[in-house]
């Protein structure tokens, strides 16, 4: 009875500590695509790519499609233009745009590559 009763014990510290790490998994997945989509530029650029890789993905598999001419973007650039659709949504210039994201560090190319293709 004693070793039924360890058992049960067990099997419910396991579980709980089990349930609490795929609750902390969840939570830490949550915040980077909330973060990733409402606040990309907070997110440093050595880092970015990182942390937003699972956007360009679908169950772990890069996505393979056909890409027309237009596809064919600097990675970067196809990185930054939704945050200035974001930006031009808020109401945001051009130019105000352009100097947040220096400020974030982007390089001046980029930013005016994606400005020029929203």
């Amino acid at each position: 009875m004693g070793s039924c009763i360890h058992c049960l014990v067990y099997r419910f510290y396991y579980k709980s500590n089990c349930e609490k790490i795929v609750e902390s998994i969840k939570i830490i997945y949550f915040t980077i695509f909330y973060t990733a989509i409402e606040h990309p530029i907070d997110i440093t650029e050595d880092i970015r790519d990182e942390l937003t890789h699972y956007l360009t993905s679908v169950s772990g598999e890069e996505i393979e499609a056909t890409k027309s001419p237009e596809q064919f973007i600097d990675p970067k650039v196809g990185q930054l233009i939704p945050i200035v659709q974001q930006y031009k949504l808020q109401g945001y210039t051009d130019d105000k745009i352009s100097s947040l994201l220096i400020e974030k560090g982007w390089m001046e190319e980029t930013i005016k590559e994606a400005i020029d293709r929203v």
